[in-house]
């Protein structure tokens, strides 16, 4: 998986220095790139740990040890391990189970989804603590933000609210009434500002748009 993208960075680089745009390159240019990687004999230095990426592959290879689930389908994953020292990306797994195929869609650096609940650390707890207007023992509000239409706003996952937890307990448990009301605290610019400049999410944009409507 370590493999994969690093032949298709240095591919990249390849691929702009012949003057082709590698995001509207198709399929077959993308390919070509790649091999002369493979074939040009260069000596690449990177980052990877084989400590750090053996415990990774134990983990991920052996499916005995992933949950079990209610369809068919089987648990999927992705990991992708950084040394919080460096900043150096250390180890990757792109999909349980054994990789047979090289240049495999990999679920840490293929798709695009949507971060869910894993976003709420990064930008509402983190900056709040950073602030210093709130600590883990902070109490807030587990209610909702406001009603809208008789519909309120945030709805938990257990559609029930329990008044006030600690700002911890709202992080462990992923309150999704904790999280919208510690946001409303420190505003959502300085969350947009913290987790792009501190965290250096560089993908997040200041507004949304649709794919499909294009607004």
């Amino acid at each position: 998986w370590f493999v994969d993208v690093v032949l298709e960075e240095v591919a990249q680089l390849y691929c702009e220095w012949g003057g082709v745009n590698w995001e509207t390159a198709d399929t077959d240019a993308k390919q070509d790139f790649k091999r002369l990687v493979c074939q040009s004999g260069l000596h690449i230095y990177t980052t990877l740990d084989m400590t750090v990426q053996k415990q990774v592959d134990k983990i991920y290879t052996n499916l005995d040890d992933i949950p079990d689930t209610d369809s068919i389908q089987q648990l999927q994953s992705g990991i992708v391990v950084i040394d919080n020292d460096t900043g150096d990306i250390v180890a990757i797994a792109g999909g349980v189970g054994e990789k047979d195929v090289h240049d495999a869609y990999s679920k840490a650096t293929d798709s695009k989804l949507q971060p869910g609940s894993s976003i709420k650390p990064l930008t509402v707890f983190a900056p709040a603590i950073e602030l210093g207007i709130m600590n883990p023992g902070s109490l807030v509000y587990d209610l909702p933000l406001y009603y809208d239409e008789d519909t309120p706003f945030p709805r938990n996952d257990t559609r029930d609210y329990v008044y006030t937890y600690s700002m911890l307990q709202g992080l462990v448990y992923s309150i999704n009434a904790i999280s919208v009301n510690v946001l409303d605290q420190i505003g959502t610019s300085y969350s947009y500002d913290f987790a792009k400049n501190s965290f250096r999410l560089d993908y997040l944009t200041d507004h949304y748009v649709s794919e499909t409507t294009g607004k």
